[in-house]
């Protein structure tokens, strides 16, 4: 529920489906990354705002539950030139 493909600094709306524990996030990353390049807390609302990262290239976005780091799931975005 995000899209496919956006330009670097984009502002990007996700969906995200999810148990919205407190501190939960959607959070956009290189792969193989655990740092997170961009964030939105889940009790900010469905669906999160984020940007995209300056440099095009092949990032995941993720839904983390804080309580112990899980992600419980991904998807793809190009962010392209």
């Amino acid at each position: 529920m995000a899209p496919d493909t956006a330009t670097p600094s984009d502002t990007i709306d996700v969906g995200w489906n999810g148990p919205d524990y407190v501190d939960d996030d959607i959070t956009v990353s290189e792969l193989g990354d655990d740092r997170d390049i961009d964030y939105a807390n889940t009790q900010r609302g469905n669906p999160a705002e984020l940007t995209t990262p300056d440099t095009p290239g092949i990032y995941e976005l993720r839904y983390v539950m804080r309580q112990d780091s899980t992600v419980i799931g991904t998807c793809m975005i190009i962010v392209t030139k």
